[in-house]
C-alpha cells in the first residue's frame, strides 16, 4: 500500500517563501516522493521507466 510523503503532505509541492523581503511564493517538486506524493518503494526506484513510441506514417489517399 502507497503512504502518504510526510515531506509534503501527499501533494509532490513543497512551497517556501523566497527573495529579500519573503513576498515571493515559490513552489518546488518535493525531493524525498520526486514529485509523486506518496513514498516510492524501492523496487520501483530500481526498474527504468519504458515508454512506448508511437509510429507515426503517412496517410494514405488519393494521389494529385
Amino acid at each position: 500500500m502507497k503512504q502518504i510523503c510526510l515531506n509534503c503532505n501527499g501533494t509532490g509541492q513543497i512551497s517556501f517563501f523566497k527573495g529579500v523581503s519573503r513576498f515571493l511564493l515559490s513552489c518546488e517538486e518535493c525531493p524525498e516522493c520526486a514529485g509523486l506524493g506518496f513514498q516510492p518503494e524501492p523496487e520501483a526506484l530500481l526498474k527504468p521507466v519504458v515508454r512506448k513510441s508511437r509510429k507515426v506514417g503517412r496517410k494514405r489517399g488519393r494521389k494529385s
